[in-house]
């Protein structure tokens, strides 16, 4: 049940962001649409998981494979290289951000909301005992991990109603202004 929640949490989220998409400024130097594009496909990309379990088919696909090798014993070091190499990926996504136009505020949140939902399903799919732990550590019915990205998607479509306000109050004043 929570997982069509979810999935139906991170559609409604998808089709937010390409309204916002539509909604934003088109003239040239209107900054970030493509971050709303970015974000619909990430809310879509997570949709997708969601619906058709990949996380699930993924670690029991890798499973088979380690022990197959008789390598699942140091899947460990493979875990933490893999981890590296995202948290690398990271560090290079935001270091190309800071040779962009400045962005308001809003929309500066849901970049970085977004970029650490991004990161919170690399640290899922690396699948760290000890991080584990504390990812599915149970809050009554739910686990820390729903928390943390229901939480991280209000967060980004709050942001994005805030945006879509400071829009529509942008056309008013132009057409008063006239």
């Amino acid at each position: 049940m929570l997982m069509i929640a979810g999935c139906m949490g991170d559609v409604f989220a998808c089709v937010v962001m390409l309204f916002a998409w539509r909604q934003a400024p088109r003239h040239r130097r209107a900054p970030g649409r493509r971050l709303w594009l970015f974000q619909a496909l990430l809310f879509a990309a997570l949709a997708v998981e969601k619906a058709l379990h990949l996380d699930e088919r993924v670690d029991n696909a890798m499973r088979v494979i380690a022990n197959m090798n008789d390598s699942y014993g140091a899947r460990r070091e493979l875990q933490v290289a893999i981890l590296v190499l995202a948290v690398f990926g990271l560090v290079l996504i935001v270091r190309g951000w800071q040779n962009r136009r400045r962005l308001p505020a809003a929309m500066r949140r849901i970049r970085w909301l977004g970029l650490m939902l991004l990161g919170l399903d690399a640290i899922r799919a690396v699948s760290l005992h000890q991080i584990d732990e504390i990812l599915f550590a149970s809050v009554g019915r739910l686990h820390v991990n729903h928390l943390l990205e229901g939480g991280l998607t209000a967060l980004i479509l709050l942001n994005t109603v805030s945006c879509l306000r400071a829009w529509r109050e942008m056309a008013r004043n132009s057409i008063r202004s006239t």
